[in-house]
């Protein structure tokens, strides 16, 4: 709960929790106090030592037998180098958290990860991964009919469509976004979706 609202606090929390436990007989305990530490460094825009912490708590997961605890550490160690923008990294520890949910058959698991390398494989400009990410996700929720994910994936999916110019399945996309909007979305997000779903022509969808 510190870790946004009080970074310095969470930090300093995180310190003392983590001499006073065993990283071996509380592996999971010791690995979530190492990610508040992390994250609370990166909240401080404390790169060096938010890298550094994130690179404990990975290599802390590698020890581990895998288990749904020890996907979410890896995950949050991903989300740590995410933060302080070290995308690649981040890219091949989400990999890994979703290898070992496909290994563990963790759908609920999956799905939150490949929304994860959708967004980071579009701000490296790997397009087409992304898209894949995206659409593996919606279909999972469809087989899973959990469907909590899917407004931000339609979103995020379509835009990333309109921007490799894929204009008639990125207005679909579109479409299917506007089913979902409520009245907690933001309105500049509202505004911008009802602006592209209601153009006629798919190419004049790139030119905005």
């Amino acid at each position: 709960a510190l870790e946004d609202d009080d970074p310095n606090a969470a930090v300093a929390f995180a310190e003392v929790q983590l001499s006073a436990i065993d990283s071996t007989s509380e592996s999971i305990k010791f690995g979530h106090i190492l990610g508040c530490m992390g994250w609370g460094y990166a909240s401080l825009d404390q790169v060096n030592s938010a890298k550094t912490t994130a690179y404990n708590l990975y290599t802390h997961t590698m020890n581990l037998t895998a288990s749904e605890d020890v996907i979410k550490l890896t995950r949050r160690a991903g989300a740590i180098y995410h933060r302080i923008g070290e995308r690649i990294s981040a890219v091949e520890i989400y990999q890994k958290a979703m290898n070992l949910a496909t290994e563990l058959n963790l759908i609920n698991e999956q799905i939150p990860l490949l929304i994860n390398l959708g967004v980071l494989n579009s701000e490296i400009e790997n397009h087409e991964t992304a898209i894949n990410n995206y659409y593996t996700a919606l279909d999972l929720m469809k087989s899973t009919d959990d469907f909590r994910y899917q407004a931000p994936v339609l979103y995020n999916l379509a835009n990333t469509l309109r921007g490799q110019k894929r204009h008639e399945e990125a207005l679909k996309i579109y479409q299917m976004t506007e089913d979902l909007i409520t009245d907690q979305w933001p309105i500049s997000r509202k505004a911008q979706i009802l602006s592209l779903i209601h153009i006629s022509e798919p190419t004049r969808l790139g030119m905005i």
